[in-house]
């Protein structure tokens, strides 16, 4: 009989993910627990490669999982959307159309209209980086949704990752740990690219959503860096080992005054 937990969080997405990968857990272990935000859910869904294990209770997001398993090429509710990222490539008006039905959904989650652009800012810049270093932008993809006065969103592809990207530029080839890459590629203005001004453009994420950002979260390879907001305003980082995901994984969960 499966134990059963409330809410799937990402302490208990690390939890399960190190179990499966040492062999202590198995899908059939899993607890039975409700997927009540999309970040936990997604990064778990890509880790296990597409499985919810019939464990996790994601009705909310059904419709925007299925969009994803079903490769469609986009699928938008009233709080809820997702896109491929070759959709926007292939595609010139479809960043117009995303970008418009995200804000709104932000907008009618208390989001006042410079935050809701903002916010579709910060997605365009992670996109970006999808395109210009994940190697396979065919597996690229982002999800947002809406509950109560929170708007999250997810950018995450199965490409290389951050390391072997930071690796292709010689500046950065002694970098030998995910964990130091994510450090690295989310510091201002480095980048797999020798030219200057080509970073990961990670910067202008946290300068836009600095006041409204309450978790950001980045996993690569083996490690995960994560910016949670204390009591206090501020907002440590933290880098730990975690499990290993193919590619980046970026979510980021904001909340309306």
């Amino acid at each position: 009989m499966r134990p059963t937990i409330e809410t799937l969080t990402f302490d208990l997405v690390d939890d399960i993910c190190l179990g499966l990968e040492g062999g202590a857990l198995s899908l059939a272990q899993i607890p039975s627990c409700k997927a009540n935000s999309i970040g936990p859910f997604f990064e778990l869904n890509q880790i296990i490669d597409g499985a919810n294990c019939g464990a996790i209770e994601c009705s909310a997001y059904r419709d925007l999982v299925m969009a994803k398993a079903n490769r469609r090429s986009s699928w938008f509710q009233d709080n809820q959307g997702f896109i491929q990222v070759e959709s926007l490539l292939l595609d010139d008006l479809a960043w117009n159309d995303f970008s418009i039905r995200a804000s709104r959904a932000a907008q009618a989650a208390g989001f006042s209209k410079d935050e809701s652009w903002k916010l579709t800012a910060a997605i365009g810049e992670i996109y970006g980086n999808v395109v210009d270093h994940s190697e396979r932008t065919e597996t690229g993809y982002i999800v947002y949704a809406t509950r109560g006065n929170i708007f999250e969103f997810v950018v995450a592809d199965s490409g290389i990752g951050v390391l072997q990207s930071l690796q292709k530029n010689p500046a950065y080839s002694h970098i030998a740990d995910s964990g130091t890459a994510l450090e690295y590629a989310l510091s201002e203005g480095v980048s797999r690219l020798q030219a200057p001004g080509h970073g990961f453009g990670f910067q202008p994420v946290f300068v836009g959503l600095a006041n409204i950002s309450t978790l950001v979260r980045f996993r690569s390879g083996d490690y995960g860096r994560e910016l949670q907001r204390s009591g206090d305003g501020s907002i440590p980082a933290t880098t730990k080992q975690l499990s290993t995901i193919g590619g980046l994984f970026c979510s980021v969960l904001c909340t309306s005054s």
